[in-house]
């Protein structure tokens, strides 16, 4: 007996059937908007009106600009901050681990802001919520 279409073809199909809606919707909520922006990017226009043809003037404004030179440094600063913190963690994640004496208080100091901030957050709105004194 011969096989059919899907018995012959299913370990090939079967993954562009999972992967197709996927990716549908990557393009449509994605890569669309992106393309789009990107395009309008070369057109001044208010969202309304008629859009007129710009080229890379909006680019030459937006560089000539101090705040974008602000945000490019703030940007690079974030980067620099944000890569130390994996390392910086692991750093403290192994000194907390070590089976010393006093390293207990140092625990106790580090641990000491997650165990009080829901014991604040509790009693705050308990008094928010009480029904004679609250709000």
């Amino acid at each position: 007996m011969q096989a059919n279409f899907w018995d012959r073809n299913q370990l090939k199909l079967a993954p562009v059937f999972f992967l197709t809606p996927a990716m549908l919707f990557f393009a449509v909520y994605v890569l669309h908007p992106i393309f789009s922006s990107l395009l309008i990017s070369f057109f001044e226009w208010d969202g309304v009106g008629e859009m007129m043809w710009v080229g890379i003037g909006n680019y030459v404004e937006m560089w000539d600009d101090d705040r974008v030179h602000t945000a490019i440094i703030n940007n690079i600063l974030w980067l620099g901050i944000f890569l130390l913190a994996p390392p910086l963690s692991l750093a403290l994640g192994l000194f907390l681990n070590q089976n010393i004496l006093e390293i207990k208080f140092a625990k106790s100091l580090f641990f000491f802001p997650f165990v009080v901030s829901p014991v604040v957050v509790g009693l705050i709105f308990s008094w928010f919520y009480n029904p004679k004194y609250g709000l």
